[in-house]
């Protein structure tokens, strides 16, 4: 993928058994942008962003946004059309399980309101794991109906 190579000089590359790569499927890739931009900080390089995919005959996939913080890519944006999609159906509160990502964060608090500002919802609030000694976790749903997580540190 051209996001990797671009930076193959300068990424930190991960260790062996954590997560290399995430692509995330978006409906529109703008407003992904916009979101993530604004809750977590993600960089998007105007040279790779909203790129056709390699290969429409394979994927369904028509335009990829590539996104980092500082030298680590951390994944890519997968602009699909709606009936290409697995989006979840979910509410606020809702108890399914399925696998989401967690970023961590220095303040829920403040992500929180992030999130809520840019047109996401909250999935779960701000929580104490094991009564707060292994720090806080909260889940959203981002823009595109997507569900992720976010850690901070005891305090």
């Amino acid at each position: 993928m051209a996001c990797m190579i671009a930076n193959v000089n300068t990424a930190v590359v991960p260790g062996k058994s954590t997560i290399s790569f995430t692509e995330i499927p978006v409906l529109d890739g703008e407003r992904a942008v916009a979101f993530y931009s604004a809750v977590l900080g993600w960089e998007f390089h105007p040279e790779f962003s909203g790129l056709p995919t390699h290969s429409t005959e394979t994927s369904a996939v028509k335009r990829v946004w590539c996104f980092s913080v500082g030298h680590r890519v951390l994944g890519a944006f997968h602009e699909v059309d709606p009936e290409y999609a697995v989006m979840l159906d979910l509410e606020a509160g809702s108890k399914k399980i399925v696998m989401r990502t967690s970023w961590n964060v220095d303040d829920i608090d403040e992500t929180t309101a992030k999130v809520l500002e840019n047109g996401g919802k909250v999935h779960f609030n701000k929580t104490p794991i094991y009564e707060g000694s292994f720090g806080y976790s909260a889940h959203y749903i981002d823009t595109e109906g997507n569900l992720f997580g976010v850690w901070t540190l005891p305090k």
